[in-house]
């Protein structure tokens, strides 16, 4: 009994240092970079892409800018790399809107196809920049 105590304490020893690493370094840069750039996980989240031109540009604009800036942790660099790709070319799109008017299908469709890859963004920067 006394062995298996021991092997308990030990073992959550051991996990304390293991954790306290995974959230510093890249993960910690990140977070920094992100909150430096005036980003947070919210502006990673799900965009309503159906809004006028007038609500959308600022969003849009914004949100590339964090996507230009930051780098991203490598567990979630190819997603970060899709977000990013999305905006670069919704921004043009939005700016030749008129006043009033809304993105097409395509960006609609598009930004449902990145559902995952917008969740993984995210999530990450949810459970370790808040």
């Amino acid at each position: 009994m006394r062995a298996r105590i021991l092997a308990a304490a030990a073992s959550a020893a051991l996990t304390v240092p293991l954790l306290t690493a995974c959230a510093g370094g890249e993960l910690q840069t990140f977070c920094s970079d992100l909150e430096a750039a005036g980003g947070n996980a919210v502006d990673l989240g799900t965009l309503q892409v159906w809004l006028p031109k007038e609500q959308l540009q600022p969003q849009v604009e914004h949100r590339l800018a964090v996507y230009e800036t930051v780098a991203p942790p490598e567990e979630i660099a190819d997603e970060w790399s899709q977000m990013r790709d999305y905006y670069a070319d919704i921004v043009p799109a939005v700016e030749q809107l008129p006043a009033g008017g809304t993105v097409d299908g395509e960006f609609l469709t598009r930004g449902n196809d990145l559902g995952d890859a917008s969740g993984a963004v995210f999530e990450t920067a949810n459970e370790h920049c808040t």
